[in-house]
């Protein structure tokens, strides 16, 4: 009770004491004894309220903590930013519902939320940005310990730290659609599945640059589940609890597509799986079956392989028989072909049963799985043995501008030493790297050459030799025309090529190679020697590549926009706007026709006039934007940027000492972005007080800052733009709480400075001790000082210059 009253009191002291008429005066003072507790952070309602008088896409800038209960209401779009503040519910309640499209928070700080139901701190079924923020012991009964969300969500540079629920002990999606960028996710818990994040039903959900330490649940994944579209690239996994996999997913639960993505993550635990999966659509990433190489007697059982993703993290594959072991001897006869038992504490699992001899493990992944896996095959040695693999090799040429290029390929890829090309009685060697040598030869001269290769074998491969070629350097008799392209985005133009020979006779039925946009095509010649591919790309100048037989010939392919719009940059809620120009896939004006612009997440729909023409009035705060016009005959989606620049400027954070002369002032800008002329009207909100100033000639308005010291938020308000600054009042007064023995000679000493923080002498010093007041004169180093011969006990000192006073506690024993 004694809290609330100081409150109270409080706020009508300040509001008796400043008026609207008035620069920024603080002189009033309310003393409160040292029994009382001192309230300096906000409660909900005042948030709430802060919230209930913000207009529509406004932002609120925070200047202290707040700490209560009871569900805050957002409801409106708005940006929270905290400044680094922290909302602290004190296990009473829920932090916010969010009930609002768009809102942001930012800088913020979401502590010892609790509720019993879903979404600790946050419970949201509205697109909702969170920047900066962190959320720290917040709990919810069955869903997202800090965040519940039913929609389009993006986190980025947040951390979720110790928050726990039964199910998403940091994060509960449900049908959201996600992106989390550069999150931490440190030591969050779950009752039962999904120790950080859990994203389930049609969700589509990102986790990009993140890292978790030490999340943990007690039965399912220890960091994230999920069983929809799920990405996870580029992120950092940490875990000394070696109990649960860090990925569990699973799409056979509800009959909804999904599929899982992982790209470059780093793993580390000593748990044998980092990934467990069970699903009815295959990985959608590259993954490996990887073969292990062993030397064994007959009988032995080995663990003769695993799947990995694409770093070589563990994955355990919930499916029946799941991969196929395939068995090859040295002649690669196939000698076995089994699927492999699967040990919940190794991986798959395979009795040798064969004679002695040297063995090639190799096989294949069910297509449930996978359709992009990577065998990497394994020996298997039995017994004592000195027996080598017969390797094939197989050699083929092709001409460039530098000469003749020779490519080897072994089978199988596992075979490493030195190829060796000899032509005309030369060597030419190259190392095989991943199956493969490959030599450019620039020597030759015109003429018909054999090129005869030699493999040098290794110590499983024997020695091989491939099939002589035949190489012809100079002048061909192949015709290759492949005419430049120009055409307009999603329009039915293809590329084209021709084969004939030098008399023009089509050659038919041959492969050509078309490479463009840094992707390989084949296509096979018809009748007429032509061939050709559909190009879908964007609107730009390609290359293209077009090879056969050895000889290649290079095109430009170009494919033009049918939207036409610049990049703008304009002052807040002026006269400039953003117009796009629609064509369709023929080049004709798109006259009429309805069309659709999306910026800052909203989608707009708009007509063209007679001249293909559509305007998007830019009504947006300050800031960069991109705008993204859809053309609906092309489908083209094209971009620009545009910037909208604030109608105030010269505005900067401001320091100062109590009452000196320094003053906050800002520029008013027109519409063209020059400075106003005299007489145009801001209002100035601080400490929750308004105020009306009026410009000079040359547009700059100014504000006295009278105020106590302190840190207060400073909001202008020009043309129904708001901009914030932080203002710092710092003391000028100063002294150290005193503690003595009766009559012992000490004294109470105050410091004073003047207005650019020097020491302030020659001042009257006004000190107040047992209701008694006394002046002392500040000396050369602004310093005062008051005898203190009390008796003894515990005294409140008021020290007091200009309005400004300070207490400090005398202790006399």
């Amino acid at each position: 009770m004694k809290r609330l009253l100081i409150l109270f009191i409080l706020f009508f002291v300040s509001i008796a004491c400043v008026s609207a008429s008035d620069d920024l005066n603080a002189t009033d003072s309310l003393s409160i004894s040292d029994s009382d507790e001192i309230i300096n952070s906000g409660d909900f309602s005042q948030l709430q309220n802060l919230i209930n008088a913000a207009g529509e896409g406004d932002t609120i800038s925070l200047a202290t903590d707040y700490v209560g209960g009871g569900e805050i209401n957002v409801n409106k779009q708005l940006t929270i930013d905290g400044n680094g503040h922290s909302i602290d519910a004190s296990h009473a309640s829920r932090i916010f519902m969010i009930n609002a499209d768009n809102v942001v928070l930012k800088n913020l700080r979401l502590l010892n939320a609790n509720t019993d139901m879903w979404g600790g701190a946050i419970y949201c079924e509205h697109p909702l940005t969170i920047d900066n923020c962190e959320f720290i012991s917040n709990h919810a009964k069955y869903k997202g310990g800090a965040l519940y969300s039913f929609t389009e969500l993006t986190v980025i540079n947040t951390i979720f730290s110790k928050n726990s629920a039964e199910n998403g002990g940091a994060v509960y999606l449900e049908s959201s659609h996600a992106l989390f960028k550069n999150v931490k996710f440190l030591e969050n818990q779950a009752d039962w599945s999904s120790g950080a994040l859990l994203s389930l039903y049609e969700s589509n959900t990102t986790v990009e640059g993140c890292i978790f330490i030490n999340n943990y649940a007690t039965q399912y994944s220890d960091a994230v589940c999920g069983n929809n579209y799920l990405n996870i690239i580029n992120s950092n996994f940490v875990s000394d609890r070696n109990n649960l996999e860090f990925i569990y997913y699973f799409d056979d639960w509800d009959g909804r597509d999904g599929n899982l993505y992982l790209m470059n993550n780093e793993m580390t635990s000593s748990y044998p799986w980092d990934i467990y999966y069970r699903g009815d659509t295959p990985i959608s990433s590259p993954i490996y079956l990887k073969f292990e190489n062993h030397t064994v007697k007959s009988g032995d059982m080995i663990k003769v392989g695993n799947i990995y993703d694409d770093v070589g993290n563990t994955i355990q594959i919930d499916l029946s028989n799941p991969i196929t072991l395939e068995v090859y001897d040295k002649n690669n006869n196939l000698v076995e072909k089994t699927n492999p038992s699967f040990n919940k504490d190794s991986g798959y699992a395979y009795t040798v049963n064969l004679k002695d001899g040297i063995y090639r493990l190799s096989g294949s992944i069910s297509k449930d799985i996978s359709s992009d896996c990577t065998v990497i095959e394994g020996i298997l040695k039995v017994g004592n043995t000195d027996e080598k693999f017969n390797a094939k090799v197989t050699t083929s040429s092709k001409k460039n501008k530098s000469g003749v290029v020779l490519t080897s390929v072994l089978e199988p890829a596992s075979a490493t030493g030195i190829i060796t090309f000899n032509i005309n009685d030369k060597n030419y060697t190259s190392t095989v790297i991943n199956g493969k040598a490959s030599i450019t030869i620039s020597d030759l001269e015109n003429g018909t050459y054999a090129v005869r290769t030699f493999y040098s074998g290794d110590n499983i491969f024997n020695a091989a030799t491939a099939q002589d070629i035949t190489v012809i350097v100079g002048p061909s008799d192949i015709v290759i025309r492949a005419d430049n392209l120009t055409k307009y985005f999603g329009g039915p133009e293809r590329f084209a090529v021709s084969l004939t020979d030098k008399q023009g006779t089509p050659i038919s039925g041959q492969n050509v190679i078309i490479s463009i946009n840094s992707q390989s095509y084949e296509r096979i010649t018809n009748s007429n020697g032509q061939a050709s591919i559909a190009v879908n790309l964007n609107s730009g100048v390609y290359d293209a590549l077009v090879e056969y037989d050895g000889e290649e010939i290079s095109s430009t392919v170009t494919v033009k926009s049918t939207v036409s719009g610049k990049d703008i940059t304009k002052i807040y809620k002026n006269q400039t706007q953003y117009y796009a120009t629609f064509i369709d896939t023929k080049g004709n004006l798109l006259k009429n026709t309805e069309v659709e612009f999306n910026i800052n997440g909203v989608y707009y729909k708009r007509t063209t006039d007679s001249n293909g023409v559509a305007k998007m009035n830019i009504n947006l705060n300050p800031n960069t934007y991109i705008i993204t016009a859809k053309n609906p005959n092309s489908g083209e989606q094209y971009t620009n940027r545009v910037t909208v620049l604030a109608n105030m400027d010269q505005n900067n954070d401001l320091t100062k000492y109590y009452r000196n002369d320094s003053q906050y002032t800002i520029r008013l800008l027109d519409d063209e972005g020059n400075p106003v002329g005299a007489n145009e009207t801001v209002v100035f909100n601080i400490n929750g007080v308004f105020y009306t100033r009026y410009t000079n000639a040359s547009g700059v308005v100014k504000l006295n800052i009278n105020l106590a010291p302190g840190d207060y938020i400073l909001t202008a308000e020009y043309k129904g733009l708001k901009t914030s600054n932080k203002i710092k009042v710092l003391s000028i007064l100063s002294a150290e709480d005193l503690k003595m023995s009766y009559r012992d000679g000490s004294k109470f000493v105050a410091t004073l400075l003047d207005g650019q923080g020097h020491a302030f002498s020659g001042q009257n010093i006004t000190f107040n001790i047992n209701g008694v007041f006394y002046t002392r004169m500040t000396d050369g180093n602004g310093v005062a000082r008051l005898n203190i011969n009390l008796m003894s006990g515990e005294y409140i000192i008021t020290s007091s210059y200009n309005g400004l006073n300070i207490a400090n506690k005398v202790t006399i024993s």
